[in-house]
Order: C-alpha cells, then structure tokens, then sequence
C-alpha cells in the first residue's frame, strides 16, 4: 500500500530547495502552519483528494507537476509532515538525502534508532531519529542507500502508509 501513496507524490523537477531539518522548512512552509497559509507559499501545490469529514482527516499537498517526489502530508488543515520520495536535490540541513550512505546518516544523525524495513527485510532499514523538540525523521534505506525519507510531527513521521 506504501507503494500507492508514491503514486500520488508529486516532485518538483527543478527543485534545488533545502528541507531545513532546524525548522522543518520547504519552502517557507513550516510544520504546524496553516494548510491555506502553505498553499498561498505553495501556488503550484494541489490538494490531493477532496476535502472531507473523514475520520482521518488527513490528505497531501502535492505539486501540479506529472514526476513522483514531494509531498506534504495535511491533518486537520494543518502542515504535519514532509515526504521526499524522490528528489536528489531535497536535502536536510545536515546535508542528507536521497542516495546519500547510510554511514552518511549514522555521521549526521548519530543517535538513531534502526530498525528492520517493514517490506524490504534484511535488503532495507529504517534510520529514525527523534529530536529534542518531539519533531522526528526517518531514513529508508535499501541496500544501505536511502531511498525516501519523511520528516515532522513524531506521531506523523511513524505512519509507514503515510494517510492510507
């Protein structure tokens, strides 16, 4: 199901930002802001399914691009989570990303939690550091190269299937 959700994230192809992981920033789009607040930063942004009442309340800020990457996961109208699921040029502000090593995050991240990768076996992990603010991130690897990684809420970061 993991693998649905990539098909709905969408990437910025020319995208050069940084995801400051200080202040869990993309583009001045911060964790905890407003979903109408990211969209008026985000013109380019779509919502990825209607808005409704569900129990979950929960959906994607997507780019209006047709190439899978980017995707800012929404509860209760408000910014929760970042996924980076295929853009190299998204990096955290310890300059850690999509094809860095996984000693690459140990050296960055060095209190880590590592654990087995729920679809991948002994082939992945995930890499998972709290941080002192209750904010957390976690790197999937395969074959010690992460993959995606997503950031924010610590309770939101932990959702494997994001929203689904």
């Amino acid at each position: 199901m993991r693998y649905l959700l990539l098909l709905y994230l969408i990437i910025l192809s020319s995208c050069t930002a940084k995801v400051n992981i200080a202040t869990f920033q993309l583009h001045d789009v911060d964790i905890g802001m407003s979903m109408g607040e990211a969209l008026k930063r985000l013109p380019d942004f779509i919502i990825e399914k209607p808005l409704d009442d569900t129990i979950e309340n929960c959906f994607y800020l997507l780019p209006n691009d047709e190439n899978p990457g980017v995707g800012l996961m929404i509860v209760d109208k408000t910014v929760v989570r970042i996924d980076i699921i295929a853009n190299v040029n998204i990096l955290t502000k310890k300059g850690i990303g999509i094809g860095a090593s996984k000693q690459d995050v140990i050296n960055a991240y060095p209190q880590l939690i590592v654990e087995p990768h729920p679809y991948l076996g002994q082939a992945g992990e995930y890499l998972e550091s709290r941080l002192p603010s209750g904010d957390g991130i976690i790197f999937e690897t395969e074959f010690d190269i992460v993959t995606q990684y997503r950031l924010g809420r610590y309770s939101e970061v932990k959702l494997i299937e994001g929203c689904l």
